[in-house]
Order: structure tokens, then sequence, then C-alpha cells
């Protein structure tokens, strides 16, 4: 049984910060099987409450961009065993 990691993702903190305006962190997301860049701001509404802004962009490899396919469904062939 293989792990699935679709609908899921993970953030880690930007210690590479170029400026104010760079994401506090970075990661990867995975929605329907395709990985996409995942990027956070540390924010404070006008109430003062901090919250998160998010922003999904493509993969920057065009073959990223291709959805992975299921490791499973390489076992599908016809094997003799």
């Amino acid at each position: 049984m293989s792990y699935d990691n679709n609908m899921r993702g993970v953030l880690f903190k930007n210690s590479d910060k170029k400026s104010e305006k760079s994401p506090d962190y970075l990661g990867k997301i995975e929605i329907e099987n395709v990985e996409y860049q995942l990027s956070a701001w540390i924010n404070t509404s006008r109430a003062g409450a901090k919250y998160m802004a998010l922003t999904v962009s493509p993969p920057k490899d065009a073959d990223a961009a291709q959805p992975k396919q299921n490791r499973a469904d390489d076992l599908n062939d016809a094997l003799p065993f």
C-alpha cells in the first residue's frame, strides 16, 4: 500500500528571505496528483489578529505539472506470478 499525499502539503520557515515582501514560509502541496509551490506570509489584520496569507503557484518545472502516476498502477500489468 502506497502513501497518498493528495490534498496534503508542507510549509517550512523561509530562512533565505531576499526582501520584506518575500514569503515567510515556503513549501509544496499536492492537488489531484500535481505538486504545486506553496508560499505563506504572516500578516496582522486591522483588528490585530495574526493570520497567514497563502499563494499556490504552478510548478516551475513543466514536467512536474503532469499528474503523478500512482505507483500501484505500475503493478497492474500482466505478471507471471
